[in-house]
Parts: C-alpha cells; structure tokens; sequence
C-alpha cells in the first residue's frame, strides 16, 4: 500500500479513491506497524494537499480522519502537517492561476 501511495499520480483516480476508501474502513489493520502507519499518514496528507481529484482529496481527507480517530497520538502531527501543506498551497496561489487551483 505504501509503494503504491508514494507514485499516486500515476494512478486513476478511480483506484485511488477506492483504495483510500478501504484504508478509511479499515484502520486497524495497521495497528501492529507503527513506522507504516506514519508514512502512509504522511502520503495521505500529501493527496489530500495536491491531487487534481476531488474524489482523491475528499477519499485522502476520511482516510486521515479515520486514522486519527483510531490512532489519536497521530492526531497532533497529522494537523500540524495539514496546516503546513495547506499554508504552502495558499501561499502559491495568486489572482492569475487562482481558476486552476
């Protein structure tokens, strides 16, 4: 899962939202993988910040919020990297390719 989620972008978005869908349903399938659990958080952050989809980022955001339900000490660093992720999107955007955002 975690190969596959590190090149998303060659995928069709189709898959990625699925995939990201099972991750969301299944959180605790991770539970004995900690340093898993932190990249895939990490990559999840990263589609939700910078996918052209709306269905990846909507499927990205539930996957990060059902991980940081079940895995709550996620929860701090999860935010602080949503925030950054988010704060350096807005910084980039200008009047001129605010359409193509």
């Amino acid at each position: 899962t975690e190969k596959l989620l590190q090149d998303y972008a060659q995928f069709p978005e189709t898959e990625l939202a699925s995939l990201l869908s099972g991750i969301a349903k299944h959180p605790s399938l991770f539970s004995e993988f900690p340093m898993v659990r932190k990249s895939l958080l990490k990559h999840m952050i990263g589609m939700w910040s910078s996918a052209s989809s709306e269905a990846v980022r909507v499927s990205a955001f539930l996957s990060i919020h059902s991980f940081c339900k079940k895995y709550s000490k996620l929860l701090d660093s999860a935010l602080k990297s949503m925030y950054q992720n988010y704060h350096n999107a807005t910084r980039s955007l200008s009047s001129h390719n605010l359409g193509q955002a």
